[in-house]
């Protein structure tokens, strides 16, 4: 009876600490021991005219493409989370000049939803705008709770209507 491989699924984290246990300390290091591989090797006058040279000749090299890609891989990082960083600021600054306006949330106007009564929060300049056919959704029920040319009523209009 043969023997069949389990593939295990394991996350960034655990592969991360089994290469830092074993000692590899980044990708410098990485290229250093499979060098310190190669270097063995020689020294030691492994054929590659022989089964096992040719496999451990050429599993340093499979190890030194790895340490390679590593390296590009991790330069490309590097720049990623430079970029990010200078998209995050860009952000903050759209942030902080879009909601820096002090009208942004004075014209907001909030209509009760007549099937859920929920409170929709709507801008104000869109319900004013003749030429924007906007209808507004519930977002708790889905029933439509204005659609243009509708009139809204003031809540204080309202009770004055209701008494």
């Amino acid at each position: 009876m043969a023997l069949k491989p389990r593939l295990v699924p394991v996350g960034v984290g655990t592969i991360i600490k089994n290469v830092k246990s074993q000692g590899v300390n980044g990708v410098e290091d990485l290229k250093e021991r499979v060098a310190y591989l190669q270097g063995l090797m020689d020294g030691f006058q492994i054929r590659d005219d022989t089964e096992q040279g040719r496999i451990l000749r050429e599993i340093t090299k499979v190890l030194g493409a790895v340490a390679d890609h590593m390296t590009v891989l991790s330069v490309q990082q590097q720049e990623m989370e430079e970029y990010l960083a200078v998209l995050d600021e860009d952000l903050a600054d759209l942030e902080e000049g879009f909601f820096a306006e002090e009208d942004f949330f004075d014209d907001s106007i909030d209509i009760a939803c007549p099937t859920c009564g929920e409170l929709v929060s709507v801008d104000g300049r869109i319900m004013n705008d003749a030429e924007a056919a906007v209808e507004i959704v519930c977002p708790g029920c889905g029933d439509i709770v204005f659609t243009p040319g509708d009139e809204l009523v003031a809540d204080e209009d309202l009770e004055e209507m209701e008494d």
